[in-house]
C-alpha cells in the first residue's frame, strides 16, 4: 500500500470513496499517487497546495466513483471492428471476444477500447487467451481500462474455425447474404454479436484513409461459386460482396482463399455488405 500520507481532506475523500464504490483502499491510493505523480498533471497552474490536492481529489474521483472498477477476466479475442474516431475525437476500436467474469459462464461479448486503449487491437494474437483486468459498467458494458493489457497470450489450442462452431457461427454463401442480416437492436444498429461465416476468393483488397475521419480501413471484395459473374452489375462495385475490413489485421492479397467472420447489413438501397472483424486464410498466394 502507499506509504503517502496525504492533507486530512484527501485523506476524508479516500474513505468516502472506498465506502461507497467498494474498492480496496490500495487500489484507490494507487491511482492517487498516479495522478500525484504524473508529469501532465503537475504542469496545471495550481493557486497554491490547497488548489493542487483540490484538483487531485476531482481526477481521484473521476477515476474511482465515475469509473467503473476493474474486474478479473479470461479474455479469448475472435476479431476487432477497426478504429474509428468519435464525436469527441478520440480513438475507438471495438474487440468481440469470449469473455470469463469470476461468477459468470464464459460467453460472447464486446468490449470497447476508448482512446490510448483502441491501439491495443494492433498487438492483440487473436484465439489465444489472455488473463485481463477489464471494466464493467452499471449496464453491463465492457471497456477495456488500466489493467488491460494483452501482453501476454496464451495457446489454447483451437483454430479458429472450431471457436466458430463451437459458437455455432452460421456459415453461408454469398447468395444468401440477403436473407441473413444481422438482427437490429433496440438502438436501430446491427448486433454487434450476430456474426456469419462466408469463404470466398479475394478478388480485390486495398487499404485507404476514411474521408470522414482519416482513419485508416481496407476494404475486400470476395466471390464464390454462387457468384454470377455473367449479370450486369454496377462498375464501380463490381461482383461479388464487399467486406469492410479492419487495418490491424492483416490484408490478404488477391485470390486467396478465406473465411470471413462479420457482420452483414444493407443500406437504403438494399445493397449488401459486410463488417469483418476477422478472416481465416485457407490459402495464400
Amino acid at each position: 500500500m502507499s506509504s503517502t500520507n496525504y492533507p486530512k481532506n484527501v485523506e476524508t475523500a479516500i474513505s468516502e470513496i472506498v465506502q461507497v464504490t467498494q474498492r480496496k483502499e490500495e487500489e484507490v491510493r494507487e491511482i492517487l499517487d498516479e495522478i500525484v505523480n504524473d508529469p501532465k498533471v503537475n504542469k496545471m497552474d495550481f493557486v497554491n497546495d490547497e488548489d493542487r490536492y483540490l484538483i487531485y481529489i476531482r481526477m481521484l474521483k473521476v477515476r474511482t466513483v465515475m469509473t467503473p472498477a476493474d474486474e478479473e477476466a479470461t479474455i479469448i479475442p475472435i476479431g476487432c471492428a477497426g478504429i474509428r474516431i468519435t464525436k469527441d475525437g478520440s480513438f475507438q476500436d471495438k474487440i468481440t471476444a469470449l469473455v470469463k467474469l469470476k461468477e459468470k459462464k464464459t460467453h460472447l461479448a464486446v468490449i470497447m477500447c476508448m482512446r490510448d486503449s483502441a491501439l491495443l487491437t494492433k498487438n492483440i494474437v487473436y484465439y489465444s487467451q489472455y488473463e485481463e483486468r477489464i471494466q464493467v459498467s452499471k449496464n453491463g458494458t465492457y471497456y477495456a481500462g488500466s489493467g488491460t493489457t494483452f501482453k501476454k497470450p496464451i495457446a489454447i489450442g483451437k483454430s479458429p474455425q472450431e471457436i466458430w462452431k463451437s459458437l455455432k457461427f452460421k456459415e453461408i454463401t454469398i447468395k444468401d447474404v440477403s436473407d441473413n442480416l444481422a438482427r437490429k437492436r433496440s438502438d436501430g444498429y446491427s448486433d454487434e454479436l450476430d456474426l456469419r461465416v462466408i469463404r470466398g476468393t479475394v478478388g480485390r483488397s486495398s487499404a485507404f484513409k476514411r474521408k470522414k475521419d482519416n482513419t485508416p480501413a481496407a476494404v475486400i471484395t470476395i466471390i464464390d461459386d454462387t457468384v454470377d459473374i455473367t449479370a450486369q452489375v454496377d462498375a464501380k462495385k463490381g461482383h461479388g460482396l464487399t467486406v469492410w475490413y479492419p487495418d490491424s489485421q492483416p490484408l490478404y492479397p488477391q485470390e486467396s482463399d478465406c473465411r470471413f467472420l462479420g457482420v452483414l447489413g444493407a443500406d437504403k438501397e438494399g445493397n449488401v455488405t459486410m463488417n469483418g472483424i476477422y478472416a481465416d486464410p485457407i490459402w495464400v498466394p
